[in-house]
């Protein structure tokens, strides 16, 4: 059969997971995102022992607690958040 001619089915694919996501993303128009500076944000970081470290000095660290607590506290006033 012609379409399978030239194919060798044991070669790797060329649909690659990052190229599939990728273009799902440009077609859905979706932004992509600094993962590190959104985790650096929030106040998230991971330490040398693998456990995860927080600083409640970050400028998002409300946005993270009120994620943790599952929802608004009275710590965190309702405001417009620009990203990082």
């Amino acid at each position: 059969m012609p379409l399978r001619d030239n194919k060798n089915p044991s070669s790797p694919s060329v649909f690659q997971p990052t190229a599939l996501l990728r273009e799902a993303r440009r077609q859905k128009r979706l932004a992509t995102v600094d993962v590190p500076a959104l985790w650096k944000a929030l106040g998230v970081a991971l330490a040398p022992d693998g456990s995860v470290v927080t600083d409640d000095a970050a400028p998002l660290a409300a946005v993270r607690r009120a994620i943790i607590d599952g929802g608004p506290t009275r710590r965190m006033n309702a405001t417009a958040i620009e990203p990082p």
